[in-house]
């Protein structure tokens, strides 16, 4: 059964919209809804958070959507995904919830992608600028960037998936 969320709206500091005093949103969501959501938002938490042994303070607003959305598990019959810590005030997801969410799982995806995404690419333009001299590299265009680059990322590429980490050696270590 769909339940309703009302969200009180407030001007966000990167809103060239001016928020109306009066007005909220309302959301109708099923439960299964409101799991996806969760999941949206795990993730995202996940992504600023994840790294940073204290809340991020430049995220309080983040943190506080985050704490608004988790207090409505009760409500939308998701209860076992949730924890209320009363003496805290604070909303946590159960353990219950982490071990039936595909939220980890695509968190781990993205982080895998990510890694070989940005080895690729540092590995690359590390090579692209050994190849070009010193007083050029500053001025090369895009186009000229990207020529040199992508049969360097290739080859990376094709060595990564083939044999994975297996011959990636620092020299002189």
């Amino acid at each position: 059964m769909p339940f309703l969320v009302a969200v009180e709206p407030r001007q966000s500091p990167g809103c060239r919209v001016p928020a109306r005093e009066s007005s909220n949103v309302k959301i109708e969501l099923t439960e299964n809804e409101y799991r996806l959501l969760l999941d949206f938002v795990y993730m995202a938490n996940w992504v600023i958070n994840s790294h940073h042994v204290d809340q991020r303070g430049d995220a309080e607003e983040y943190d506080m959507l985050v704490q608004k959305l988790y207090s409505f598990a009760d409500e939308a019959d998701c209860g076992e995904l949730v924890h209320a810590d009363r003496e805290t005030n604070e909303y946590t997801p159960t353990g219950y919830y982490e071990e039936t969410t595909r939220a980890i799982e695509l968190l781990e995806e993205y982080d895998d992608d990510t890694f070989w995404d940005a080895l690729i690419s540092r590995l690359a333009e590390r090579d692209v600028y050994e190849q070009v001299e010193q007083d050029r590299r500053d001025s090369m265009s895009i186009e000229e960037y990207w020529e040199r680059s992508e049969p360097i990322e290739e080859a990376y590429y094709q060595e990564f998936r083939r044999r994975s980490l297996d011959r990636l050696r620092l020299v002189d270590v």
